[in-house]
């Protein structure tokens, strides 16, 4: 997926680690559902997030790099010097974490200032150690050398549902069996639905972009509801078969 709608592009409360909500989600075709789950923080300091997100970042070193040995050195750069170090004078595959004290790089081939290490050992013993030294923000950064392993897609960017699912809404409570539950015939109908769903429960929700466009086109949605409860109430709408044999017969003279 890409999960379009991260956070900072949403409307909506803050929710607590730990709180259990409903995510709304759209496939590629359109389809949607909603799936319930107890959300993290992923803050670096939450103590049961940080954890996580260390271990997640260790296992995805150990795909990231494919020798025995791994190159580290500290370097004494920030923002926009480090980029420029990495560029020019590291080689891919590399890793670097950005931390108060220190800035870290990690690389299969030698650079200025490396050492090598053991891979088992740097990842079991020291890459740990370097990760907790993070407290906030997105500060480990990859090498992007070669396609993400399916693991790799599992671990970047808080992505876990694949590579084709858009976040719609993110609901406080469990209420994915309501949403999974509603009734509709035909695709206008399903788009009001899940309109007016999101609508009721936006004072509670987390609203992303996809999402919004969704609320935004109701007004359209519930005119063609309209149209179509008149329709099947009434019938289809009798076609006129009569003419005027008057007009026939002096258009032919």
């Amino acid at each position: 997926m890409k999960q379009t709608g991260n956070s900072h592009n949403s409307r909506g409360p803050r929710f607590p680690c730990g709180t259990e909500a409903t995510r709304i989600l759209q496939d590629s075709c359109g389809n949607r559902f909603a799936i319930e789950q107890e959300l993290p923080c992923d803050r670096w300091d939450c103590p049961t997030c940080g954890p996580r997100i260390v271990d997640e970042h260790v296992k995805r070193a150990q795909y990231h790099f494919r020798r025995v040995v791994v190159y580290v050195g500290t370097v004494p750069f920030t923002n926009k010097k480090l980029s420029y170090f990495l560029r020019r004078k590291v080689k891919k595959p590399y890793m670097a974490i950005r931390t108060k004290m220190r800035s870290v790089v990690i690389s299969g081939s030698s650079f200025p200032g490396s050492v090598g290490i053991d891979k088992r050992k740097f990842l079991k013993d020291i890459l740990p150690g370097i990760l907790r030294e993070i407290d906030c923000g997105r500060s480990v950064s990859y090498s992007r050398d070669r396609k993400k392993t399916s693991h790799e897609k599992m671990t970047s960017d808080g992505n876990i549902y694949g590579e084709s699912y858009e976040c719609l809404a993110l609901i406080r409570g469990n209420r994915a069996q309501a949403f999974n539950r509603l009734k509709f015939n035909n695709k206008k109908q399903e788009d009001f639905e899940h309109a007016r769903f999101l609508q009721e429960t936006q004072s509670d929700s987390k609203i992303y972009s996809a999402g919004q466009r969704l609320i935004d086109s109701l007004p359209g949605l519930e005119m063609a509801a309209e149209r179509m409860a008149i329709q099947s109430e009434n019938g289809p709408m009798p076609i006129n078969l009569t003419f005027n044999v008057n007009k026939i017969e002096s258009s032919r003279e």
